[in-house]
């Protein structure tokens, strides 16, 4: 056990404690990622999210279809 998850532990935090400190974390990369511009969104969904081309592609396809449903 890392000496950092020790101490934590014997503070009794547990990993539901850090979900909000993680979901903040989360939330400023993907605001860094999008403040960067398309290239900086594909390059993150196929390193980091692992997703290829056709993922990307469906996903969009998919977002898009879902917002003309919601205009209908």
């Amino acid at each position: 056990m890392s000496s950092l998850k020790t101490k934590l532990w014997n503070l009794g935090v547990s990993a539901e404690d850090l979900d909000s400190i993680v979901d903040d974390g989360a939330s400023q990369i993907a605001s860094r990622v999008n403040n960067e511009g398309m290239s900086a969104q594909l390059r993150f969904l196929q390193e980091q999210c692992q997703m290829s081309e056709e993922d990307i592609i469906k996903a969009v396809q998919d977002s898009i279809s879902a917002l003309d449903s919601i205009c209908d």
